[in-house]
């Protein structure tokens, strides 16, 4: 069965970007905007209001703080303030998944966060291994390109999307990580 996923929650201020309330009805899953890249307290809640007003499922889409440049600016840091960034925007969003009773679904990088995983293992790790073990049942999609790999990292299950020929497939293929096409 085909999923519809789809970056939503945009918005941010008086700025509106996108259409959420026409595209929320006809997605299966929402990635939504933690504030870094785009969105703000009251667009998140409002956007995740709609996800379970149609039964949409909610993913993080954290990125770089990077407003003005809309996450798309590469950003060097230690890994600890990656880390920190990362659990700061789920948290933001895992709060209001929290107050209406709904699960947070998936973690799926924005921008240049997400490219700079599939090439470089150090930001690779620390999505893995810095944001899952404090959320428990949920799914890590770094997604870009057509190949899904399913692993199991402390008995949670991750899909890994990436693109043929970055670092993520040789992550992957070193640490016998099982590739579903």
């Amino acid at each position: 069965m085909t999923k519809i996923n789809c970056d939503m929650g945009e918005s941010f201020g008086i700025y509106n970007a996108g259409n959420d309330e026409e595209i929320m009805p006809l997605i299966d899953v929402a990635n939504v905007a933690c504030g870094f890249h785009a969105s703000d307290p009251n667009h998140m809640r409002k956007t995740v209001e709609l996800a379970k007003k149609y039964k949409v499922k909610v993913g993080a889409h954290p990125s770089f703080p990077d407003l003005q440049g809309f996450g798309r600016r590469e950003m060097k840091m230690p890994k600890l303030d990656l880390k920190n960034m990362i659990m700061y925007q789920v948290g933001a969003l895992k709060a209001f998944l929290d107050e209406l009773n709904m699960p947070l679904n998936h973690i799926k990088p924005h921008g240049s966060l997400y490219v700079m995983a599939s090439k470089d293992e150090e930001i690779a790790r620390a999505m893995k291994k810095n944001t899952l073990p404090e959320i428990n049942n949920m799914r890590s999609n770094m997604c870009s390109g057509d190949i899904t790999v399913h692993l199991k990292l402390r008995g949670l299950p991750i899909d890994i999307r990436r693109l043929v020929g970055t670092f993520m497939i040789f992550y992957c293929s070193n640490h016998s990580l099982e590739f579903l096409y």
